[in-house]
């Protein structure tokens, strides 16, 4: 999340909206909207209902607010990110907002109770009155009167893109003036004058609720109108401000029926060539081959991955090494798509909408056609040599190249070139394979380099080899890399992090000290009960 982006808070259309979004975001789907009647009660309670519990939601709801701007606010989210225990694992920082959202909440309510208790006193301060109603109005009449002032309305590099499509469209040079020229004036006539409307529309229509519901609550203190009429007026008017808005990015088509399931849906949209797959990626060992839906917007599209292992998917769990590899390595070569990539990730199959040179055509159904990869890897393969380096873009560059043969060779890195060796009569075969533990038999007549189609991560899979600690080499940028001795030898592969057991006992430990806390107010509740009794 951007610094100027939290305006969005109170202010939903400052930055577009999903589609017309221009922000420092790749891309969003809307605001993290707080509600602008909302903020007017946070203010309020800041102002009017000072306290320890007050101060300790509010202040949290400021820290999340930092921790969602992620490297724009570097001081803060860098030390975090290198020396906090597993804060490099959250996938989405501007997600820290709905910590905001929730914690400033409760001193806004507390803004309503402390009016709530004026009115009854016929209390009314008209200096705090002044400063809240400043404080809370200010930034719509600054967006509405004036919002190219304080914002720029441009996406970074935005010019940039727009001077290469109409560069392209039109078969000239980037550099052309006439292009320059034309980008200047699309900007300036089409593109940013929407931006602004939009920004100006949305600024207003918060003075207005916000006006409103300020005006509410001064009949309240001022008046002493009934409070059950102040309340009705300031839920609806919050139910048209929220609704609103949301109905912007949420249409009616998304909403379920109760009773919903999700599977069966999933299980609904199987098509003719996923019903084959299911069959064709099986093997007679424990694992399956895998499958690029390209004709299902694989990366954003998790249905496939019900059916069978699929290279996409969605998920807030995919690591950094393996997104590196989807965007610089998997795409690429005379086809398009880096078959040697395929061929170490064990994907046999690519489905497509048409044919691909280097791929055979296994199945047709449906209007899809299931391609084959003719010299695709098992799970786990022995290679001939292996390469060495400290510089994880070099193996980047390694894998991308048309020349690589996964079966051959393997990049590793690291300081120690392990040992390998050609050995044609080798094998290795998979006995258990989980998502928690992958047990490996091997055979070889003299050390070798063992390649495993899964991807590395240090901070939980340990390996062992009849029993003894095995190293885990990073190997060709993104999967595990382990040194098998002459022999014959039973690896396991177990995911079991350090951490797992202490988080499990302070989890349990606060479980217990809750419920600890619960019975014993409710003991005191009751005791306190039957001497009033007596």
């Amino acid at each position: 999340q951007g610094w100027g982006e939290l305006l969005t808070l109170i202010i939903p259309g400052l930055f577009g909206g999903s589609e017309t979004y221009w922000g420092p975001k790749p891309f969003t789907g809307g605001p993290h909207y707080f509600g602008g009647i909302v903020f007017a009660l946070l203010v309020m309670g800041i102002v009017f209902r000072p306290g320890i519990r007050h101060k300790a939601f509010w202040v949290t709801g400021i820290v999340s607010m930092l921790f969602s701007l992620g490297y724009h606010f570097s001081l803060l989210n860098d030390f975090m990110f290198n020396y906090f225990p597993l804060f490099n694992k959250f996938r989405t920082p501007e997600m820290w907002l709905l910590l905001s959202v929730f914690c400033f909440t409760i001193p806004a309510l507390d803004g309503l109770a402390a009016l709530l208790k004026k009115s009854a006193i016929n209390e009314i301060d008209l200096k705090k009155w002044t400063i809240v109603g400043v404080l809370v109005i200010a930034p719509g009449l600054v967006f509405f009167a004036s919002p190219d002032s304080v914002l720029s309305f441009e996406r970074e590099n935005e010019r940039t893109e727009v001077a290469r499509q109409l560069a392209a469209s039109n078969q000239v040079s980037v550099d052309d003036p006439r292009v320059r020229q034309a980008v200047d004036r699309i900007m300036r006539t089409e593109i940013i004058p929407s931006r602004i409307e939009m920004a100006k529309a949305d600024s207003l229509r918060y003075v207005i609720l916000v006006g409103l519901a300020l005006g509410l609550l001064y009949l309240l203190v001022a008046y002493k109108i009934a409070p059950s009429f102040i309340l009705l007026g300031l839920a609806t008017l919050v139910m048209i401000d929220m609704v609103g808005v949301g109905k912007g990015y949420v249409s009616e088509g998304s909403y379920q029926q109760s009773g919903f399931d999700a599977e069966r849906l999933i299980e609904s949209r199987e098509r003719p060539i996923d019903t084959w797959l299911q069959t064709a990626v099986q093997t007679d060992e424990s694992w399956e081959y895998r499958v690029l839906p390209l004709d299902a917007n694989p990366f954003n599209n998790a249905i496939p991955s019900y059916f069978y292992q699929s290279l996409g998917g969605y998920s807030g769990a995919k690591l950094g090494i393996y997104q590196d590899v989807i965007d610089e390595a998997l795409f690429g070569g005379p086809t398009g798509i880096n078959t040697g990539v395929l061929a170490m990730l064990n994907t046999k199959y690519v489905t497509y909408n048409g044919q691909v040179p280097g791929f055979e055509v296994a199945h047709q159904a449906g209007g899809s056609v299931a391609l084959e990869l003719t010299n695709v890897l098992p799970k786990a393969y022995f290679v001939e040599s292996v390469t060495i380096t400290n510089d994880p873009r070099e193996a980047m560059e390694f894998i991308k190249s048309v020349d690589f043969n996964p079966a051959a060779e393997a990049i590793v890195l690291g300081d120690v070139i392990p040992t390998t060796s050609v050995d044609s009569a080798a094998t290795v075969r998979i006995t258990e394979y989980n998502a928690h533990k992958i047990t490996l038999e091997t055979s070889r007549s003299n050390a070798g380099f063992l390649v495993l189609g899964e991807i590395y991560y240090n901070d939980g899979w340990t390996a062992t080899l009849d029993g003894q600690e095995l190293e885990i080499h990073r190997t060709n940028y993104l999967l595990r890399g382990v040194e098998v001795p002459a022999g014959e030898h039973t690896i396991e592969s177990v995911y079991a992090p350090e951490w797992v057991g202490t988080v499990q006992f302070i989890s349990t430990a606060a479980n217990v000290t809750v419920l600890v806390i619960v019975l014993g107010f409710t003991f005191i509740g009751y005791q306190r009960r039957s001497s009033k009794n007596d």
